[in-house]
């Protein structure tokens, strides 16, 4: 990738594990004591029980068949994530989406969220307000089915307030600040839409772009464009530090690619995922 940047460390992934939602697993291959390749996954529990979910990374050269195969023991479906260039078809594994990560560069002058009458947009940092909870688990459940999926299996999560709690802790203990946006539509009191940055404490310099959605019956009012907005000024007056966010969307998905752009993010990679099963 040219930079060091998506390195997680030792404690960032342990922390990860002890959800209801997954259980984390490490493998590993090498030839002793050189580490060739890793694959980090994730095996959800209350959802997608079938199906595996990792990313993984080998030295150049190195057959991933052996770390593969291990990967498919454990589930019937495996889906893989690599920087493009690593063809899987030999081992069973079907490309099934393209994402481009895209970088944006602080400081950057950030539109304001503009004239949105008929919605109020919520701002915070860290755990999610008890208010909040159960309206951000219907729009996590609502996310999990409407974001690009290409040729992957998915099936709808399950989300409610006590998953939202979890996830929060999960993030605190990985040494992670969140900063959310939701709007809520006044006259309904539905939550519209949300997004969210991740901010590892260990690399002050860096954020992590996570979910934005909007809900398909408020789509078309520039709510994604207001609550990306919203959150990057957020960010701006609560974590100045931060030089760079980097964000992963669908290669299909134009509509958010458009906004990053206007943004001001700037593409930085490829990344694909394979499927098996």
């Amino acid at each position: 990738m040219g930079h060091a940047d998506f390195i997680t460390n030792a404690e960032e992934l342990i922390v990860r594990t002890g959800t209801r939602g997954a259980e984390q697993q490490l493998l590993v291959t090498y030839a002793d004591p050189e580490l060739l390749g890793f694959a980090w996954s994730t095996l959800p529990l209350a959802d997608n029980v079938d199906t595996l979910e990792a990313a993984i990374r080998f030295t150049p050269g190195v057959d991933p068949g052996p770390l593969l195969d291990a990967l498919r023991a454990l589930r019937p479906v495996v889906a893989v994530r690599h920087p493009a260039g690593l063809d899987l078809s030999a081992h069973g594994f079907t490309l099934a989406q393209a994402e481009v990560a895209g970088a944006l560069r602080l400081p950057v002058t950030v539109p304001a969220p503009g004239n949105h009458p008929d919605y109020v947009f919520h701002s915070w940092r860290g755990p999610v307000p008890e208010a909040h909870q159960s309206g951000l688990a219907g729009l996590k459940e609502t996310m999990s089915t409407d974001m690009p999926w290409g040729g992957q299996a998915h099936e709808r999560e399950a989300w409610d307030a006590q998953r939202i709690r979890e996830a929060g802790d999960a993030a605190r203990r990985a040494g992670r600040e969140t900063l959310w946006t939701v709007a809520v539509h006044e006259a309904s009191g539905d939550y519209a839409g949300y997004t969210q940055l991740s901010c590892p404490t260990s690399r002050p310099d860096l954020a992590f772009q996570e979910d934005t959605l909007v809900v398909g019956a408020h789509r078309g009012h520039g709510l994604g464009m207001a609550l990306k907005s919203a959150n990057l000024l957020q960010l701006g007056r609560e974590m100045p530090q931060v030089r760079t966010v980097y964000t992963w969307n669908a290669e299909d998905n134009r509509h958010m690619l458009d906004i990053n752009r206007r943004l001001g993010v700037t593409p930085s990679g490829i990344f694909e995922c394979w499927q098996a099963g």
